[in-house]
């Protein structure tokens, strides 16, 4: 059993007792909680040469588990990194304030368009002005739902490279077009 598993274990009824969890939520829970045990069934190997024999229980295969899918991540970060420019990037997040985290879950495909809109929009922006870049900007985004305590935290991230194009010629900068805020 994992440690995500065992917080299941322990807590979840409570949790479900007091939040309200809609039904794909659900799936997603019933498969960490389930996965690699004998609610899924199982396999046996046996050695041809001392007959010693070792169960393998089957896994959930659930995208959200961190127990059967670390394998995969690190594949696809792996093939990620072969599509990736030899150039520098800025990683940029933004985010929305904890205080309205309980509309966002109620409005999530809203709130999420809303999101992507408002970082895409800024970035060009301040790309666009001369006083930080004064061209336009390449980047890509990714929604992230969840912090890495398994608490709700919607925040978009974005990577953008360090450079730009003008009248269609790139140009390198040192200049920041991101400004923390």
């Amino acid at each position: 059993m994992t440690n995500i598993q065992k917080i299941l274990e322990i807590g979840l009824e409570e949790y479900l007792e007091k939040n309200k969890t809609v039904g794909y939520k659900q799936k997603v829970i019933k498969a960490i909680k389930n996965c690699k045990s004998d609610k899924l069934g199982a396999h046996k190997y046996v050695c041809d040469e001392c007959g010693y024999e070792e169960i393998a229980y089957n896994s959930c295969r659930n995208r959200h588990c961190p127990n059967c899918q670390t394998g995969k991540k690190l594949k696809w970060i792996e093939a990620r990194k072969e599509e990736v420019l030899n150039i520098k990037y800025y990683h940029v997040v933004f985010t929305i304030p904890s205080e309205i985290y309980n509309i966002a879950i109620q409005n999530q495909s809203k709130i999420y368009k809303i999101m992507f809109k408002a970082s895409a929009e800024t970035l060009q922006e301040l790309a666009e002005d001369e006083k930080y870049l004064g061209g336009e900007i390449g980047f890509f985004s990714i929604i992230h739902t969840w912090g890495q305590n398994l608490m709700y935290h919607p925040r978009r991230t974005n990577r953008t490279r360090k450079m730009g194009r003008k009248r269609r010629r790139f140009f390198h900068t040192c200049k920041s077009y991101v400004k923390k805020i």
